[in-house]
């Protein structure tokens, strides 16, 4: 939702200050997707590792935002982070439906097809095209698709969850430290 907002006001008020707190929004949730998948994937429930994660993440992206506010505003170094982050988080989660399709044969095809989808979505940012009718753009047609793509994430983290949740319970212990 951050993302969202803040996209909308950079898109109907286009200013320095907008347009840096739309991109480091964007980067943000890129960057917490990847966040909670290394938790995820990797079943990592240590506090310590989680602190540690938390802090190397925090860490680049106060970097990240830092050059960019700072040093030079750079669209392609941006796009180019993003797309490096975004796609460490693709493998990790094509990794794991790989790895879970004899376990999970209901729902391990959904991160690879959202994949997919993401790639797809992709491409519109990476290979723009003039605006349609002089309205549809690429960049317009992206911030649609990721409407529909968040929301099938969103059902299937929120699946996964319950699936985890049922299985830590059948007698698997959480290491609280």
């Amino acid at each position: 939702m951050n993302s969202w907002f803040w996209s909308t006001i950079y898109h109907t008020r286009d200013f320095p200050i907008t347009e840096e707190l739309d991109y480091f929004s964007a980067g943000l949730t890129i960057l917490y997707t990847l966040f909670y998948t290394v938790l995820r994937v990797f079943q990592i429930r240590n506090k310590q590792q989680t602190i540690l994660w938390a802090l190397l993440c925090i860490s680049g992206f106060l970097a990240h935002c830092s050059y960019l506010h700072f040093i030079k505003f750079d669209y392609g170094y941006n796009m180019t982070a993003s797309i490096i982050i975004g796609m460490s988080n693709n493998l990790i989660w094509v990794g794991w439906s790989l790895n879970h399709w004899h376990k999970r044969p209901d729902d391990a095809w959904k991160p690879i097809a959202l994949v997919l989808l993401i790639l797809s979505a992709m491409s519109l940012e990476i290979f723009d095209f003039s605006p349609l009718w002089g309205i549809l753009d690429a960049h317009s047609l992206w911030h649609a698709s990721t409407i529909f793509i968040a929301s099938f994430w969103y059902e299937f983290i929120i699946e996964d969850a319950k699936i985890e949740s049922f299985r830590e319970s059948k007698g698997k212990k959480i290491d609280k430290n």
